[in-house]
Parts: C-alpha cells; sequence; structure tokens
C-alpha cells in the first residue's frame, strides 16, 4: 500500500494511478511491478494477458491536464513500440 495513491478508470481501457511526492524514477519501478504482476495472470477465457504503461512526473505549477496528456503519450509510445512494456514521459 502507497500513502496518498488513488487509482481510477481513465478512459475506456485505461486507468491512471497518482502516486503524489513520488518521482519518476520509483513510479516506473511501481509501474514495472504491477506490468510483471499482471502478466503473470492466467485468465480463463483470454489465457495470458500484457499491459503497457506510460508514467509521467508532473512539472512545476503544471496543469493536470497536461501531465494527463504526457502520461497519455508515453503510454501511446509503449503500445508503439511493442506493448508490454512502461515508458518514461
Amino acid at each position: 500500500e502507497i500513502a496518498d495513491a488513488s487509482a481510477g478508470r481513465w478512459g475506456g481501457e485505461e486507468f491512471m494511478i497518482l502516486l503524489p511526492g513520488m518521482g519518476k524514477e520509483k513510479a516506473f519501478e511501481i509501474a514495472e511491478a504491477i506490468r510483471k504482476s499482471f502478466s503473470d495472470i492466467t485468465f480463463p477465457l483470454a489465457g495470458n494477458c500484457t499491459i503497457s504503461l506510460g508514467v509521467a512526473e508532473r512539472q512545476n505549477r503544471e496543469s493536470g491536464d497536461s501531465l494527463a496528456s504526457h502520461a497519455d503519450q508515453a503510454l501511446y509510445n509503449a503500445k508503439n513500440t511493442g506493448k508490454n512494456k512502461t515508458v518514461i514521459y
């Protein structure tokens, strides 16, 4: 459990996890742990599935919309360069 973390759906197939006060390197480690744990699950109808993740760190006075856009860009970079990976913006 991570103090002050929150998560929720962000679009049709996307979820967002907010980790206040955590740098992008530590957030990357957490995202990678989530990705690896997810790939170990066998789903009854689908078998093994993979996920791609994008990580972004809020810069000084950056808006929430801008932060979400950066995370989304990192996510699409992960999807477009082979999937099943984590990319930092």
